[in-house]
């Protein structure tokens, strides 16, 4: 039970203890070269089909903590706030944070436009059944959600509200102020 409970505690430390130790190269007792398997939540993440380049979405979601963005190409208050989440990918250190947009109630050439339009550094998904949709409870967009890779949510300092959240309704500067302080301080 000791034994358990310490491997809890201890297993977000693990990576970053494997990589100092190792130097980056040599692998330690107990490190190991292959990722610890995704959340079910993430695993449907991973199956959803992309719409551009999403050959970094295994990577994205292994990360410390994922940021999932939904959003759709007719949306304009999901316009209006990508542009500052392309921005956190492009300015920030992207080790500790994995960015993952998914695209719901949107055709995939709808979404692929969208990913072409933004010049996304991230991947864009697409669930058109709706299973994302309703395992993470979405009622309305743009909506942010973060969780560790283990899928469990992830709070952080709402800068419209002042409360600690995991979710982000409407549309946020998150390439800026106390939320990417926020953030940042995740590592």
């Amino acid at each position: 039970m000791l034994t358990a409970m310490l491997d809890v505690l201890l297993k977000p430390l693990r990576r970053p203890l494997c990589t100092l130790l190792s130097g980056g190269a040599l692998l330690v007792g107990g490190c190991s070269a292959t990722t610890e398997p995704l959340s079910p939540s993430l695993q449907l993440i991973s199956r959803l089909p992309p719409a551009n380049d999403a050959s970094g979405l295994t990577d994205e979601l292994s990360k410390p903590v994922v940021m999932i963005h939904f959003l759709a190409s007719w949306c304009s208050l999901c316009a209006f706030e990508l542009p500052y989440i392309v921005a956190l990918r492009r300015n920030e250190d992207a080790e500790h944070v994995g960015i993952v947009v998914i695209a719901i109630d949107d055709s995939p050439e709808d979404a692929t436009a969208l990913a072409d339009r933004f010049r996304l550094p991230m991947p864009l998904v697409i669930d058109t059944s709706g299973a994302t949709k309703e395992l993470f409870d979405l009622a309305d967009l743009p909506t942010t959600v973060l969780i560790n890779s283990h899928g469990a949510p992830v709070a952080v300092r709402n800068p419209k509200t002042g409360e600690m959240t995991s979710r982000f309704v409407g549309a946020y500067e998150w390439d800026r102020g106390d939320l990417l302080r926020s953030l940042l301080a995740l590592k």
